[in-house]
């Protein structure tokens, strides 16, 4: 696995923005903040956008331990308590899998955002003009200095809102990028 293009995003004023802003300030000096500092009250609009997810087996899979309501409800799905390689969607399963071990390898926040139209369930859920869920995800350690849990944060977006976020440092559809 490659290391990642590093990207500037423009989130003002969204829940992205809510989300890494509140990641960078439990950093408090530390590459990687703890696990223990983050409260799941401090971000009460997001939560059902959100996913607690341990890392398994040194990065060899990834176990849900929340599993975000609004996940839940847009993908007919319920995955707290089990593992990427529970998956049934191949596909999904290895996108997931490649953005949380970049992530747990690289000790920094990455994004990801594909195209809904390719996941059923969202297209039959959302307007067509939000035509791509977009996840960031931020690594977390549990006290033994090794990223243990992820933290991940998605929404479906519009075109132009993923070019707004972006601006002309858009990377291709299903790329994973570390975010700045």
């Amino acid at each position: 696995m490659g290391v990642a293009p590093r990207i500037q995003m423009n989130w003002s004023g969204t829940g992205f923005e809510s989300f890494l802003d509140h990641w960078r300030s439990l950093k408090a000096g530390k590459d990687v903040p703890d696990w223990h500092d983050w409260q799941p009250a401090d971000l009460v609009p997001l939560l059902g956008s959100v996913n607690a997810i341990s890392v398994v087996d040194g990065g060899k899979d990834f176990l849900f331990r929340v599993y975000g309501t609004r996940h839940v409800d847009s993908l007919d799905i319920e995955m707290t308590g089990k593992s990427v390689g529970d998956m049934t969607d191949r596909a999904r399963s290895q996108r997931s899998f490649a953005l949380y071990r970049q992530v747990f390898l690289s000790r920094l926040p990455h994004c990801t955002f594909y195209r809904i139209e390719a996941m059923d369930s969202l297209a039959l859920k959302y307007s067509r003009d939000h035509v791509y869920l977009l996840r960031l995800v931020v690594p977390f350690t549990t006290g033994s200095g090794e990223v243990d849990r992820l933290l991940g944060y998605g929404e479906p977006v519009t075109t132009a809102m993923l070019d707004s976020y972006f601006g002309p440092s858009r990377p291709p559809d299903d790329t994973v990028a570390c975010v700045r």
